[in-house]
């Protein structure tokens, strides 16, 4: 994916967060807020990362009387390296992007319903999009129709810009395991 598609999506993301922070009290309120929680693993390299929400947060008992409150207690709750890649975003940003996945990504026509298989079945990667506990997910296999895989990689794509740009602080169980693990000296 372009770089100025992921900065284009990145700013859509901030704009539309932006824009529901300002909306006037005169408006209809909004939807309940819906714990989310995208999640992404690559079963060769043992990768695993998410995306979580603020709602998603408060749904999973992370304390706090705030927003604010609960994303620095679950900053600074510590983790082993393979669960220090979580990063949250406003219930905005992540409502959009799962918008996102299903308008321009294909997600509707490569999502199974139910979490990913234990071990990842026959899949080399997932997607697994959780929203108020109800999972569906997507995987890669090699024999997939060509144009299932390259909706299948620009999801991928489209997760790794948002994940990336998204700063996160996270403490973890053991410094010098975490340079070696994410390559750092």
């Amino acid at each position: 994916m372009p770089a100025s598609l992921v900065r284009a999506l990145t700013a859509a993301l901030g704009s539309l967060a932006l824009l529901a922070s300002c909306a006037a009290p005169s408006q209809p309120p909004a939807a309940a807020a819906r714990g989310i929680q995208i999640s992404m693993r690559d079963l060769r390299s043992g990768v695993a990362m998410a995306l979580v929400n603020d709602t998603w947060l408060e749904k999973a008992g992370v304390p706090g009387a705030t927003a604010e409150d609960r994303r620095i207690e679950f900053a600074s709750i510590s983790r082993g390296l393979e669960a220090s890649t979580t990063k949250i975003l406003s219930d905005a940003q992540l409502e959009q992007f799962v918008q996102y996945l299903s308008s321009d990504c294909g997600w509707d026509q490569l999502s199974r319903e139910g979490a990913v298989p234990t071990n990842g079945g026959l899949y080399t990667s997932t997607i697994e999009v959780r929203i108020d506990g109800v999972a569906e997910h997507a995987g890669f296999v090699a024999s997939m129709p060509r144009a299932q895989a390259l909706d299948f990689q620009t999801c991928k794509r489209v997760f790794f810009g948002v994940f990336n740009e998204v700063y996160s602080l996270q403490t973890v169980h053991d410094l010098d395991g975490f340079r070696e693990g994410s390559g750092r000296r």
